[in-house]
């Protein structure tokens, strides 16, 4: 995992975590300020390690929830610790951010309505004008700050649904867009999605608190120590549940678990893709199963590699692409190298292709179209899959000539041979 990945997820970690403090203990406490700042410098993190990601994959969409998240934390946090009335320049460029995103989002927006397979992520139009209605709000608070005098409770109001809609990026973030990292049982209940959009439920309840806060208390009575106990007991439940969510979702992603979750492409070139490399997979597997262990060593000259050369540099290459597609640093185990008996290289060559499997059953419209860096040059992720497809073929035509040399019938020159690979 690249460093800058796993600060990522630890800055999200660490950002469940104290937004769920903060949210637990009452407003204004000594608790809350502390476990606010945690958040203010977690949340940050994660915007800017998000925008770094982001432009790495040409992630556009992910980029601007970076900034998003980064703009309404800071809004926020400058609310509460100015005096009333305090701006700076700073405020009238802040603007700029959520104009410039909402503009943005809405002509995304259209342009998915419009063009239904210009941007086939599956994002759905409908949530492109929710958030560009929100940064748009934002923005237009940002002008009453800069022009009226807020009162404590709308300075209240501004500093707390901004720092809710922040945690709501970062729930969102892990919960509704990477179901695949949880069991099974929460995917199919919906906890996942009610965890997502909770930052938003509470958000709600109070900003509906603050509003009434006067009226709250003189009416209801309740004691501020009792109060404190009731937010207390909250805090006891609370976190526990998000640190246990949040620990089987790094878990979930460090071990990289294979993406069956994943939906299931109803693109065609996607689909003949992996068809077409369960195939090749098939057929180096099984030629490396016919030719036996003396033949490991054979090479027409001394200028090509020899047959077991050949099979590690294939596994070699299915890291190589894959780790690629799936976004992971390269493991670069150099099995040309370093197996040279029949029985490694078939084990590891093995291994390379359930590596590999991982990058072809991810695929996804969504994925497919993703860009990355290939030989230094954008390439999308399905298309680096297609060159590791036609590496592995090309490299099966030169075993087929060592096969040949040696007397041995090539598996796709056997009595029976299908191009479907078996299931």
């Amino acid at each position: 995992m690249a460093p800058i990945l796993a600060l990522h997820i630890c800055a999200g970690t660490v950002g469940l975590l104290s937004g769920a403090v903060a949210i637990s203990f009452r407003k204004g406490s000594r608790h809350h300020a502390i476990a606010g700042k945690v958040f203010v410098i977690s949340m940050l993190s994660l915007g800017a390690t998000a925008m770094y990601v982001a432009v790495r994959k040409h992630q556009v969409g992910n980029f601007f929830g970076g900034i998003l998240a980064v703009y309404l934390v800071t809004t926020a946090w400058l609310t509460v610790k100015r005096r009333n009335g305090e701006t700076s320049r700073f405020d009238w460029a802040a603007i700029l951010v959520p104009l410039a995103i909402g503009v943005a989002t809405i002509s995304n927006g259209i342009l998915r309505l419009t063009n239904a397979g210009v941007v086939p992520d599956g994002v759905p139009a409908a949530m492109n004008f929710f958030i560009a209605t929100v940064v748009l709000l934002a923005a237009a608070g940002d002008v009453r700050m800069l022009l009226c005098r807020l009162s404590r409770t709308q300075r209240l109001a501004r500093h707390l649904w901004r720092m809710c809609f922040s945690l709501f990026i970062a729930s969102g973030s892990i919960f509704i867009a990477r179901p695949h990292l949880f069991p099974k049982f929460m995917q199919k209940t919906g906890m996942l999605a009610l965890l997502g959009v909770l930052p938003l439920l509470l958000m709600l309840f109070w900003l509906i608190r603050v509003r009434f806060t006067n009226a709250y208390s003189r009416k209801s009575g309740v004691p501020l120590r009792i109060r404190g106990e009731l937010n207390m007991k909250l805090l006891r439940f609370t976190v526990p549940i998000v640190l246990i969510l949040s620990a089987t979702a790094a878990f979930g992603h460090s071990e990289t678990q294979k993406p069956a979750q994943n939906p299931k492409s109803d693109n065609p070139l996607v689909a003949f893709n992996k068809f077409a490399y369960g195939g090749v997979k098939a057929i180096l597997l099984r030629s490396a199963e016919k030719v036996p262990e003396e033949n490991y060593g054979f090479k027409p000259t001394d200028a090509v590699r020899s047959f077991g050369q050949i099979i590690g540099h294939v596994a070699d290459a299915q890291y190589l692409f894959c780790s690629i597609a799936l976004g992971d640093k390269n493991p670069a185990p150099k099995i040309e190298q370093t197996k040279t008996s029949k029985a490694d290289l078939i084990a590891a060559l093995k291994d390379a292709f359930a590596y590999c499997d991982k990058a072809y059953d991810s695929m996804n419209n969504t994925s497919a179209t993703e860009m990355v860096q290939l030989f230094g040059g954008d390439t999308p992720k399905l298309g680096v899959l297609t060159v590791n497809t036609m590496h592995s073929v090309e490299h099966y035509g030169n075993l087929v000539t060592y096969m040949r040399l040696k007397n041995i019938v090539p598996p796709t020159s056997e009595p029976g041979f299908q191009v479907q690979p078996k299931k």
